[in-house]
């Protein structure tokens, strides 16, 4: 299951990295899609959502090893919507 997780994560980073380039190569209005501010907002949120989720995968496999720095990745993962 952690393989998957990792994968999800991979897609997830891909897909952001992906949508970041797409958003400067391409032009409206005689500019960047990635200039107007809705985009880099949506682009923000999708960075966020990644960063969340590795903080996440990162807590559940260092729980599942009784690591000893697991609170402080605890106290990284205070994501609130």
């Amino acid at each position: 299951m952690e393989e998957s997780l990792s994968t999800d994560l991979g897609f997830a980073q891909g897909a952001l990295g992906a949508a970041v380039a797409y958003t400067k190569s391409r032009r409206q209005f005689g500019q960047a899609v990635a200039d107007f501010q809705g985009v880099q907002f949506m682009l923000a949120d999708m960075a966020m959502q990644t960063a969340a989720r590795q903080i996440v995968y990162s807590a559940a496999a260092k729980a599942g090893a009784d690591a000893p720095d697991l609170e402080a990745v605890y106290d990284g993962a205070d994501y609130r919507e």
